[in-house]
């Protein structure tokens, strides 16, 4: 996978849960003109009748919802991954994953996938369950102190069997995004659907390309781009919230994506792209609905 933290963010939020939603709108449809009969006029020209308007079938187009700011602890899923060398904690192990052609079982998963470079509307992502640290080979969870075992509520990921999934990246798909705006400050998480997020991931990228990775390109120093754009806010980027480096970026109604580093792509720089900052977390199935959290905010 292309995103990769160093450090890993400072909330986990495990609550109650969040229903999905979308959003469309449905074209009017135009009443039909009635038949006209046209009579029978004093020359010899025959009778004739008009034929009936065609009126096109309605149409459903589906829409973004628009970012919905609302309260992180009223969700029950994670909404980051855990900080500081610590497990998942209070959070139900994942069910078996189905057999082909069959749907997910209700539950939640750790989600990962590659974002799209187009606006594309679905995505392979990758699911892992999530297990008990006890019941998980050495390695998957943050081992504890010496001479004490897990604690039941320590959850991990498991790293032996995982599932391919087409994730919808449409008005069905509810998407609950963590962002950062101040230690204080409402406004770090907001809900909207697959298209919110599609819309957002194209203009995160084109910004950073012509904020950061041009200049960056053509020889810029990386210090002066970022000094630049505190100074200067432009196309989304300007300083974040509360002093916290390095750069946060705006758009629409989103949360602000925090920038604590320029390029998240650490084994090739040159090839970052802004949405590389989005990290998917989980993924909650409930009764065939889908709802991702994903999370550009505080990394400790």
């Amino acid at each position: 996978m292309r995103h990769r933290h160093r450090s890993i963010p400072a909330v986990v939020g495990l609550l109650a849960l969040l229903t999905a939603c979308g959003s469309s709108s449905t074209l009017s449809e135009a009443t039909p003109e009635p038949t006209v009969e046209t009579t029978t006029v004093t020359t010899e020209a025959p009778t004739t009748t008009v034929a009936p308007t065609t009126v096109a079938p309605t149409t459903t187009v589906a829409t973004a919802a628009g970012w919905t700011a609302f309260d992180p602890y009223d969700i029950g899923l994670p909404l980051a991954v855990p900080c500081c060398a610590s497990n998942w904690y209070d959070l139900a192990a994942s069910p078996a994953f189905p057999a082909p052609g069959e749907p997910l079982a209700d539950g939640v998963y750790r989600i990962e996938w590659e974002w799209p470079a187009t606006a594309a509307t679905t995505v392979t992502a990758r699911l892992h369950r999530f297990a008990p640290c006890s019941e998980l080979p050495d390695g998957s969870c943050e081992a504890p102190p010496e001479g004490m075992a897990f604690a039941p509520t320590e959850v991990g990921v498991d790293p032996t069997d995982d599932h391919v999934l087409e994730l919808p990246l449409d008005a069905t798909l509810t998407v609950v995004l963590g962002g950062f705006n101040g230690w204080e400050a409402d406004g770090s998480y907001a809900v909207g659907n697959g298209l919110d997020l599609v819309d957002l991931v194209m203009a995160v990228d084109a910004d950073f390309d012509v904020a950061i990775m041009q200049p960056h390109l053509a020889g810029a120093n990386d210090g002066d781009i970022v000094a630049g754009l505190v100074a200067t806010p432009a196309h989304g980027f300007g300083p974040a919230p509360d002093d916290v480096l390095v750069l946060a970026y705006t758009h629409g109604e989103a949360p602000p994506l925090l920038f604590q580093t320029l390029f998240y792509n650490w084994d090739d720089p040159d090839t970052s792209r802004g949405s590389d900052v989005l990290g998917p977390i989980a993924l909650q199935v409930d009764d065939g609905t889908y709802t991702v959290t994903v999370y550009a905010g505080f990394y400790s």
